[in-house]
């Protein structure tokens, strides 16, 4: 597999690996059921021409109740290099979706670490959420760096309503500690209107989408 992360740079990597099924558990009582599968994940990782050994679970779950479904999904890995076994890659997937009443929520994180003699080293997680209710779209994306002791961070909100007008938000931390917030609103005119709040980073989207 490839792919890029966060601040611009290639990773390459090939994972061998076996999944075995370590138990499950489901129960069913009147108009609710819950079923949750776990597995172990053991195998070889391969990035950038070594190969380290890799461990991990899996983890699935679905619950139906009265109309409601809710699912959810956990992979974690933990890759250990050969030579020393305080350097390893930890990686984080989460998903989940939940349905009711023709409503659906779906939600994503994605966390990748680097550790080296057993301290983290780099970081970079990534969010993603969306709504969909009353005739309206909402997505909230969140990104978070920590690479050579700086951290920088990045929240988006977008937010579709059923009149036809899209806001978009932005909150931003970055190096050298600049931070600030700006939104962008697009009418169903197709007219665009921006704000601008230099050294606000902290304050709740919902502030302006209301205005």
């Amino acid at each position: 597999m490839e792919g890029s992360l966060p601040d611009g740079g290639n990773v390459s990597y090939t994972m061998y690996y076996t999944e075995t099924e370590a138990g499950t558990r489901e129960e069913r009582e009147d108009d609710e059921y819950e079923v949750r599968v776990a597995y172990d994940l053991t195998g070889v990782l391969e990035m950038d021409g070594v190969a380290y050994a890799m461990t991990g679970y899996r983890m699935s779950e679905t619950e139906e109740e009265r109309g409601e479904r809710e699912t959810s999904e956990e992979l974690w890995i933990r890759a250990t290099h050969p030579d020393d076994a305080d350097t390893y890659v930890q990686m984080n997937v989460e998903t989940g979706a939940e349905e009711e009443d023709g409503e659906q929520e779906t939600e994503r994180e994605y966390v990748y670490g680097v550790y080296r003699g057993g301290q983290l080293v780099e970081r970079a997680s990534i969010d993603f959420e969306t709504e969909n209710e009353q005739g309206g779209t909402e997505t909230e994306y969140e990104l978070s760096i920590l690479k050579d002791g700086v951290r920088s961070r990045f929240e988006v909100e977008r937010e579709q309503r059923s009149g036809g007008t899209v806001t978009i938000g932005v909150n931003y931390r970055v190096e050298g500690g600049g931070q600030g917030r700006f939104t962008i609103t697009k009418t169903a005119d197709g007219e665009y209107l921006y704000r601008a709040d230099d050294g606000r980073s902290d304050n709740d989207f919902d502030d302006d989408f209301d205005d």
